[in-house]
């Protein structure tokens, strides 16, 4: 089957739908192709997820420093996997509102995965068979995914990428992060205010590679209140015998007892490499 458009765009991240949504305003006959859920990594396995997490964790570390004030909590406790279902909530809620307004202005969302065949024509495979769209512009916007680091190989189990990170349905007492770039330190933050024990390990000389360093220092004191560890100018090499195993700025090395390791993305693997 082949359909003809104005204009496609590859990717329904922030990048692809905002522009989906606008062509069809302005009237031009456009086409949205996805192959997973709406709204790219941001939405689904990035920046919604993760503020959720931290909203909940910060709410429960408030309530924790309550006592301060006078306040008691009793028995307090956190049901992750109600939590999980909390966040997973908000972001099906974001993701209907794309489709709706992609519905409302035209656009046709078509699921599947799409590969150029020639300039103008884009095969898609989708779960019911293959389409050829023919289109006179393109909008490429396939956004990113987690690059792996050899000796921390993704297994699904103790070392995860992000997108796992986001959906663990227990808070582990051990969390690992490998790279200390934006998206790594919400990782650690998230985990170390639900009370997991929080080491971060840094390639480069400072945490935020690339950040004003005043920043990164009030990041740091944030770091200390929470207990968490982190080591710069050192690189975790492998993960063996349930250990995350490093070589420390000294050139000592160094294990760390481990449930779960986080590596990093791709805007985490550009600062730490």
């Amino acid at each position: 089957m082949t359909k003809q458009f104005e204009a496609t765009i590859l990717g329904s991240g922030p990048g692809g739908y905002v522009a989906a949504i606008r062509l069809g305003q302005l009237g031009i006959q456009t086409a949205l192709i996805e192959e997973a859920a709406l709204g790219g990594v941001c939405l689904n396995v990035g920046c919604i997820p993760s503020k959720a997490l931290i909203q909940a964790a910060r709410l429960k570390r408030r309530i924790e420093t309550a006592t301060q004030m006078g306040i008691e909590p009793v028995n307090l406790k956190v049901d992750f996997t109600k939590t999980q279902t909390w966040k997973q909530n908000i972001v099906n809620r974001l993701t209907s509102g794309i489709e709706f307004l992609c519905k409302s202005n035209n656009v046709q969302i078509i699921k599947g995965e799409g590969q150029f065949q020639s300039p103008h024509e884009i095969i898609v495979t989708t779960p019911t068979g293959t389409e050829i769209i023919e289109s006179k512009n393109t909008i490429i916007a396939t956004g990113s995914r987690a690059v792996q680091i050899p000796g921390l190989e993704f297994d699904g189990t103790n070392i995860i990428s992000s997108t796992e990170a986001l959906e663990l349905q227990k808070i582990p007492p051990n969390f690992v992060v490998v790279g200390g770039g934006v998206t790594g330190l919400e990782m650690a933050t998230i985990y170390a205010e639900l009370g997991s024990k929080v080491t971060v390990i840094e390639m480069l000389d400072q945490l935020l590679p690339g950040v004003d360093i005043e920043l990164v220092g009030i990041i740091e004191r944030s770091f200390r209140r929470l207990g968490i560890d982190y080591h710069v100018k050192s690189k975790a090499k492998e993960y063996r015998e349930g250990q995350v195993h490093a070589t420390l700025e000294d050139g000592a090395e160094a294990t760390f007892p481990e449930v779960r390791c986080w590596s990093p993305s791709a805007e985490d693997q550009t600062a730490t490499t």
